[in-house]
Parts: C-alpha cells; sequence; structure tokens
C-alpha cells in the first residue's frame, strides 16, 4: 500500500504518509455535561503539518442536530489564539487576504448540509494546532427516555453535493478507504439524570459515579470501553427517566440585565370528543416505504428488516398499510393499501425477507412522491425507513411539503444523516427515530406507533403569567406528540414569575387542552455561562427570517450560521510569513461502518448497565489489518478478535486465505474490462476494478492511484453492492468497449506492499 503502519513501543499503530509523517489530523476528543435540558460539549482536534511545505487543511465535520457552535479557541504551538465571528464575505475575504500575506488564518463556516468546514490556512511545516469547539445542545427527551447521537462521520451522499446540495467545491467531503482517526469521550450526568440506566448500542463504555456538592448529591461518568475511531456515531440511550416539564431561566448573552427562560414540555393528551368523553385513536392507514439502495447493504438492511416485521406485527385489523422499496427505481408491492389480514401479513413477512441493498443509488424524491401518490381512503402517513444518504435535500423537504401527508422516518445505520431525515420528519408535522446496527428496533418501533396514533394537533400556543409579556419569542413547532418534548425560549425584561401553559387542539376537538405547564422561579438558574440565551438565539436562526434580522442576530450572538462564519487572523513574524500559497490538502473520511456492505458493525446487545473497566478491549489497529503479518499465531488472534469486535471488512479478510498476502513487486493478473474511474479533490484520476474475489466467494474491488499503484483493496459478498459502493464513492464505470480500448486495460500492474 502506498502509506506504511509503524508499530510504536505501546502498541498502537499510527497511519504514516509515504515519507514517515504522520497524518495531518491526529486525534478527536469530546467532553460534554449533561445537566437538566441542556447537553454542554466541548470537541478538541488535534492536527500537524507533517509535511515539508505551507498546508491549507480543510476538515468538514458533523455537530449534533439541533447543537449550536458557541465558542471555538485555537492553541497555535502553544499559543492561545482567539477570533470572532463576522459576515461571511466578510470572513471569506479577510482569510484570503491573510494567506497571500503569507500569516496564518482559520475559517469556520458552516455549509448548506449543515455540517461545518473548518480551514486552516498557512499552518507552517511541522506546525501543532489544537482546535477547541465548544456547543450547546437542548435535549429531546422521548416517551421516559433520552437517546444522545454524536455523529463523528460524513457519510458518502448519492447525487451532486455542488449541484444538489448547495455546497462550494472545497465544502465537499470526501472519504477515503485507509483513513483512520481515533477519538476519546467521557461525558458527566448530572441531576435527575445521573438516575437514570445508561447504555450505548455503538460503543463499549465504561460508567463510574462519583459524589457533588450538587443538589442530587451524585454524578456519573460516562467513557469509552475501548479504543474508538471515527467511523460511527456516539449513541448513549438513557431510559427510566421521571422527565416531567420544567423551566429553565438565565441572564441574557446580549443584555445580562435580561432574562431568557426556557420552557421544556413533555406534553400529555387526552383523546376526546365534543362530550369530553374518551375516544380511540383512529386506524392508521400506513405507507411504507423502504430504502433498498447499494449503501443500506447488509447491516442496514438487516436492521430494516427487523423493524419492518416489527411493524407490520403491531398493525391492528383496522389498520391499512402498503409496502414499497426504491433504489434507482421504486417498486410497490400493491396500487393500494392492503387490510390487515392474516393473507396480507404473511405475505408482507416474505417481501420483508426478501430485502436486500442491491437497487443501486439512492433516488429518494420519485420514490417518495410515487409513493404519496398511492391512493387511501383516509389521510394516510408515510413510514420512511432510510440512512438518508442524499444530496438533494431542499427538493427532496419541498415535495414532501407539498404533500400535506405526515412522514415518519427511522433512520438506519452507523451514521444516518440525521439533518435531513429530522427536517423530513418536521416539515411534515412526523415524527423521527434512530436505530444503530445491533440495537434492539422494537423500542424505536414502538415509540413511532403510539406518535403516529395520535391525533394531529393544530393551534400550539403558549399562556404566560397573567401580565408578563415576552419581548421576543421562538417559533412553536406546528406539531406535538406525547412524552416528546417540546421546548419554547422567550426574552423578558425582568425575572418572570408563575405559571406558564401549552394549549393545543386535537384532531376533531374544538376545545383547546392543557398539554403541560411549568412554574418559573424568580431567581435565574446557576449556569456558568450564557449558553442558554445564546441556544435559544440559535432557534430563532432556523425560522424564515429576513437576512438583515438574521445577520444581526448571528452577529450579536457570535453564533456560525448561514451568514456569519468564524475568522481568526495569526500575525506571524516576518521571518516566519510562508512565501508561497500553501498547498491544499483535504482531510477525508472514514468510511462509516458498515456502509454498503464494505464492513460489518459489532452487533453490540444496548443492556442497560454500568459497564466496569475495559482497558482490556483497547485493539491496535495493525492487529486489525491481517494483510500486514502471515504469523499463524497472530492469525489465530485476528480469528478471535474478529468475533468479538468491529473490524472493517477490508482490514478483516479471510485469515486463511493465501492470496490475501502480497509480496513487494509480485504482479497481479487482473481481468479489466470493465473500468471505473473518479478524479480527486487534487485533480488527480483514480480507477478501480471488479474481479471475483480469490476466496472464491464474492468479488473483490481494487483501487488504483494515477501512478497505477494498487492501494487498497475490498472484498464484497455480491457485484451489486461493490457497484453501489463505488457510485457513492463518485466513480464512474467506463462503457465497455472504452475500457477493453483504453492503453490503461493493457499495462502491468504491480503490489505496491511495504513489509
Amino acid at each position: 500500500m502506498i502509506g506504511t503502519l509503524e508499530l510504536d513501543d505501546s502498541l498502537h499503530a499510527t497511519l504514516r504518509s509515504d515519507s514517515g509523517e504522520p497524518l495531518v489530523l491526529q486525534h478527536v476528543a469530546i467532553t460534554g455535561d449533561l445537566r437538566g435540558a441542556i447537553f454542554d460539549a466541548h470537541v478538541r482536534q488535534t492536527f500537524i503539518n507533517p509535511s515539508a511545505e505551507h498546508l491549507e487543511a480543510i476538515y468538514s465535520f458533523p455537530l449534533p442536530w439541533g447543537a449550536q457552535l458557541l465558542g471555538v479557541e485555537v492553541k497555535l504551538n502553544e499559543q492561545l489564539l482567539h477570533g470572532s465571528v463576522v459576515e461571511k464575505s466578510e470572513a471569506q475575504e479577510g482569510y484570503e487576504r491573510t494567506l497571500a500575506e503569507g500569516d496564518a488564518a482559520i475559517l469556520l463556516e458552516r455549509g448548506e448540509d449543515g455540517n461545518y468546514v473548518l480551514n486552516l490556512g498557512n499552518l507552517a511545516p511541522g506546525e501543532r494546532c489544537v482546535i477547541d469547539l465548544h456547543y450547546g445542545q437542548l435535549l429531546q427527551f422521548e416517551q421516559g427516555g433520552l437517546r444522545l447521537k454524536i455523529p463523528t462521520v460524513i457519510a458518502p451522499r448519492y447525487g451532486d453535493l455542488i449541484q444538489d446540495g448547495g455546497l462550494q467545491p472545497h465544502q465537499v467531503p470526501e472519504t477515503d478507504l485507509l483513513s483512520e482517526y481515533g477519538f476519546d469521550l467521557s461525558l458527566t450526568l448530572h441531576g435527575a439524570l445521573a438516575q437514570a440506566r445508561v447504555g450505548s448500542p455503538s460503543h463499549p463504555i465504561s460508567v463510574s459515579h462519583e459524589q457533588t456538592s450538587e443538589a442530587s448529591g451524585e454524578a456519573v461518568t460516562v467513557t469509552l470501553g475501548r479504543d474508538s475511531y471515527l467511523d460511527r456515531d456516539f449513541v448513549l440511550v438513557m431510559d427510566q427517566l421521571q422527565h416531567c416539564s420544567l423551566a429553565t431561566v438565565a441572564h441574557d448573552y446580549v443584555k445580562p440585565e435580561q432574562y431568557v427562560v426556557t420552557a421544556s414540555f413533555c406534553p400529555t393528551f387526552k383523546a376526546t370528543n365534543a362530550l369530553g368523553q374518551p375516544v380511540s385513536p383512529k386506524p392508521l392507514s400506513l405507507k411504507i416505504l423502504v430504502d433498498c439502495s447499494g449503501s443500506m447493504a447488509d447491516d442496514s438492511i438487516q436492521a430494516a428488516r427487523r423493524a419492518l416485521h416489527a411493524m407490520v406485527a403491531r398493525l391492528g385489523k383496522e389498520d391499512t398499510f402498503s409496502l414499497s422499496k426504491f433504489g434507482d427505481t421504486v417498486e410497490h408491492r400493491s396500487r393500494a393499501p392492503w387490510p390487515v389480514t392474516e393473507a396480507t401479513q404473511l405475505s408482507a413477512q416474505r417481501w420483508i425477507g426478501s430485502l436486500n441493498g442491491d437497487m443501486g443509488g439512492t433516488e429518494l424524491e420519485p420514490a417518495l412522491t410515487s409513493t404519496l401518490a398511492l391512493s387511501s381512503k383516509d389521510e394516510g402517513a408515510v413510514m420512511l425507513i432510510t440512512d438518508g444518504h442524499v444530496s438533494a435535500v431542499e427538493a427532496i423537504i419541498k415535495r414532501a411539503k407539498s404533500s400535506k401527508q405526515r412522514i415518519f422516518v427511522i433512520g438506519i445505520g452507523s451514521s444516518a444523516s440525521e439533518g435531513l431525515l429530522r427536517r423530513l420528519a418536521i416539515a411534515t408535522k412526523g415524527a423521527c427515530d434512530f436505530v444503530a446496527p445491533g440495537e434492539a428496533v422494537e423500542p424505536a418501533i414502538l415509540r413511532m406507533f403510539n406518535r403516529m396514533r395520535t391525533p394531529n394537533v393544530t393551534d400550539v400556543t403558549i399562556e404566560w403569567p397573567e401580565g408578563i409579556e415576552p419581548r421576543d419569542i421562538t417559533a412553536l413547532d406546528s406539531a406535538a406528540f406525547e412524552g416528546d418534548t417540546l421546548h419554547v425560549s422567550a426574552w423578558f425584561e425582568s425575572a418572570p414569575t408563575g405559571t406558564v401553559t401549552l394549549k393545543a387542539r386535537l384532531a376533531g376537538d374544538t376545545r383547546p387542552q392543557i398539554l403541560g405547564q411549568v412554574e418559573l422561579k424568580a431567581e435565574a438558574a446557576a449556569l456558568s455561562s450564557t449558553t442558554l440565551s445564546r441556544l435559544a438565539a440559535a432557534k430563532r436562526l432556523s425560522e424564515d427570517l429576513a437576512h438583515a434580522i438574521h445577520s444581526k442576530i448571528a452577529l450579536d450572538y457570535q453564533l456560525v450560521s448561514q451568514y456569519t462564519s468564524f475568522l481568526l487572523i495569526h500575525q506571524r513574524e516576518e521571518q516566519e510569513r510562508a512565501l508561497d500559497m500553501p498547498r491544499l490538502h483535504k482531510i477525508k473520511q472514514m468510511l462509516p461502518a458498515g456502509y454498503g456492505g464494505s464492513s460489518q458493525v459489532l452487533m453490540m446487545s444496548c443492556s442497560m448497565v454500568s459497564y466496569t473497566d475495559h482497558a482490556d478491549l483497547g485493539t491496535p489497529s495493525l492487529l486489525r489489518n491481517p494483510r500486514q503479518s502471515t504469523d499463524s499465531a497472530l492469525a489465530e488472534d485476528l480469528s478471535e478478535l474478529s468475533e468479538n469486535y468491529s473490524i472493517p471488512a477490508f482490514l478483516r479478510r479471510g485469515l486463511d486465505d493465501t492470496q490475501s498476502s502480497y509480496h513487494d513487486g509480485e504482479i497481479i493478473k487482473l481481468n479489466r474490462t470493465r473500468i471505473w474511474s473518479r478524479i480527486d479533490s487534487n485533480g488527480k484520476r483514480e480507477r478501480a476494478i471488479i474481479n471475483k474475489s480469490p476466496t472464491g466467494v464474492g468479488v473483490r474491488v481494487w483501487y488504483f492511484n494515477d501512478l497505477d499503484q494498487i492501494y487498497s483493496f475490498v472484498d464484497y459478498s455480491f457485484k451489486h453492492v461493490a457497484e453501489g459502493v463505488l457510485l457513492s464513492l463518485g466513480f464512474v464505470k467506463m462503457p465497455k468497449q472504452l475500457s477493453e480500448l483504453s492503453p490503461w486495460a493493457r499495462i502491468k500492474l504491480t503490489w505496491k506492499a511495504r513489509e
């Protein structure tokens, strides 16, 4: 391979470049506190320039849904630096001007897809830069539980991210099969959250308890139980919560003499008729649409099947349902919803059992349009099961919103696109839930059926204490579901007191109903920062505001947004300035675990227990790659490890397959009648070919750089899965006639391994 792996004295392997230097992104560490309704977190990213020239390093990364970036602190060679949030155009001009003058600059911007893009300009040779990102998030409690999802990777997305997704070329994330970045995590749970049962379906965790000076007297710290990587979202599940509506009061960030109140309601519904008598929920007319594109292969489609089996089993005799699947095209099992009978349920179970991730690309918009158009006597709801890895987000949401039908979404996979899926659900007054690989699907399906059987809510309003009027207020969500948190924030000239009431009308009932109440106390909450008011301001930015109003709020509260960016300029000494423009270096994403069937995520049971010390579970990355050694003892160790850990398939070749080990300069005979090709971010051509796997099962994809050197190979169970992954990575298949005529198809290729 083009890079080499070196094992240090602590038995931790590091991927290095040809020159033996470490990669630019060294490590990521996440710390955070969960207190009341607020998650306050810090992400520490460590970068180093291993080259002999100045670099402009670009790194795209996600934050949790609804989270807001609140601050950026930079250490450049141990020197602490600070910047500020300015208008986007001013930030871009200042950044480019600073680079042209040879000084260092850092630009942090938010893309149209909701992800953030960090630009490290003029990072000098050998220079070390540590970025500390501070963000906050209002927690969404759901039916007595809390599911905290921290994304760590951006998966490849189907479609054109520039034309359909609205990204600038430098903002488009790229995926590299060989990238590997480690990360650490430590979260502290306070108050009532410290009393909850905790578990993680995504990672082994260690849980420790400690006494504190807080009123609850106890805090719980959650850390990772073994070495982990930025190849899947971290998920923490808490249940047995006695959560009820609550209010938090704090001083304002812009005007400290004023107050901000965030009321977090946990609605309770009583469906009654005009006489006040209880009524039964209306039957469901459910249109099920499942993603069977290439990115859903293996782990994700298995989770989708489990979810669908549980869903069909929960349908009542008065309900109706339809079944549809999509990829490049959409296929409907019936032209109209079926009644629930033994025959239709049996047919549904057979249909579910036949599903595979074998339908090519993710053409979600036409599939959704076709499914919404299926005839239905009653007001229908759509249940969408997908990983959401698409580019045309705005077009999909616009089409769904115009349908007037509620869309409920189950996000599947180790890195489901939460931003798109939640926006899609909210825009149609539906709801969204997620299932990680190996996670039990029944709780999510139960929550979703409770929501779908909840009557539609209209005229959601807030009643403030008598005589108290806020000077400003965030918009209320148009949908509310029993047990799911609904937040509203407001600004006051003085500390308010009294009862705040959430009211709404349920479908079929003309009378307003109280869904929840919270009590406001005179004193402000003892928050260590003005996080609450800045999160409230961020909620205002999500509304449909005029450009000038949006920019003013973002600048006043120093928030990175659609129209603002963070800029830091560091003027160097004359002798330290760069003499030329820096070389562009885009830091590539890891391939998400389980993506497109390229690996299999460990089926981890999310037992709600407190884990003890798991230090012995740490596995050096070298031991996750059996190609590095043919030693039989090591192979036996790897065989045992592969049964217990999530090892990517392309690092987990057949352990007794002698064809999985190659020697320096060995000539490999490959069939190159069909060639796949793409241009990378540096304008260089990469190629791939698909051959039969030497293991005798499935296919093997070989990857070549612009020097015609093989730098990686990946095994897949099926050819269609391999083709789906290549498409998602931006490769295009050359026509057969052109492939056969290509001079590249006739040159000798050698394996450039380093032992």
